[in-house]
């Protein structure tokens, strides 16, 4: 039995979403997924949404002919990193311990201008602090550690700390944290990844002016709530100009969905 179905009868005590099981479609859901599927870039993110969808609605494991589970290149796949410059401003939400800006800097060969890596819990921060340490010295000054939360409005708001990865704002959370959003920040970037437990959809409400005016390549995890299965890509579609869409499937079990976002004649960085 997987995992996260088990973790989901601990709820009431626990914020681990990630065995959620969707609700049967109403029409709303119906007409707004078959758009959501036409928006997709190639055949590929489309079985992987079939994908997504039939594991959170039936718990059926669908598969499909040429069509592959990559684990190792979330967030930078082929289409993501054939774009990459020289000149990338990087901004890692919810960036853990830094294992996504680790794997940026190697991608980019340590070319970039600059990197944000933007993370909230404690514990997780030390870690980070120790990661930044560690980064080489001639390129360690261009990149920054921002600790704080950030999401759809400013203001204070309750977060669950001490989850490692899962670490969450949270109304089970005992800690009240000042967040703000992506576009109080003030920043320029070509490049953000988000990775939130949830809270995608309200960050990237949060960060609109900043997606419409600098026009950034824009990643992020979209299975811990059914906000994957069309109101993210919907969002994007509604709210940007001009944006290749993919999906892909980082794993099993109706996780480790990732949406990413390209804008078409994208200016060079």
């Amino acid at each position: 039995m997987p995992f996260y179905d088990i973790a989901e009868a601990y709820r009431d005590r626990h914020p681990l979403s990630n065995g959620w099981f969707s609700k049967p479609f109403n029409d709303t859901d119906i007409v707004n997924t078959n758009r959501v599927i036409n928006v997709w870039s190639d055949d590929i993110s489309r079985a992987h949404h079939l994908q997504f969808i039939a594991w959170r609605l039936l718990r059926e494991e669908w598969t499909f002919d040429n069509v592959n589970i990559n684990i190792k290149n979330r967030f930078f796949i082929p289409e993501v990193v054939s774009e990459l410059s020289e000149h990338e401003s990087f901004v890692d939400v919810g960036a853990h311990y830094g294992r996504v800006t680790q794997k940026f800097i190697d991608i980019t060969n340590s070319r970039f201008e600059k990197i944000l890596m933007i993370e909230p819990d404690l514990i997780n921060l030390s870690e980070l602090k120790i990661f930044h340490s560690k980064i080489n010295k001639n390129i360690r000054n261009k990149v920054k550690i921002l600790p704080k939360a950030v999401g759809q409005y400013s203001g204070n708001f309750f977060f669950y700390e001490g989850l490692d990865y899962m670490s969450q704002l949270s109304d089970m959370g005992k800690t009240c944290l000042n967040i703000t959003t992506i576009d109080c920040l003030g920043i320029k970037p070509t490049f953000i990844k988000l990775h939130l437990e949830g809270d995608e959809l309200p960050t990237l409400k949060g960060a609109k002016e900043t997606i419409l005016k600098y026009r950034p390549i824009i990643v992020f995890t979209a299975y811990h709530n059914d906000d994957g299965i069309w109101k993210l890509p919907m969002w994007i579609v509604k709210n940007t100009i001009d944006y290749k869409l993919y999906l892909r499937l980082h794993s099993w079990c109706g996780t480790g969905m990732i949406i990413y976002c390209i804008p078409k004649n994208r200016e060079q960085v």
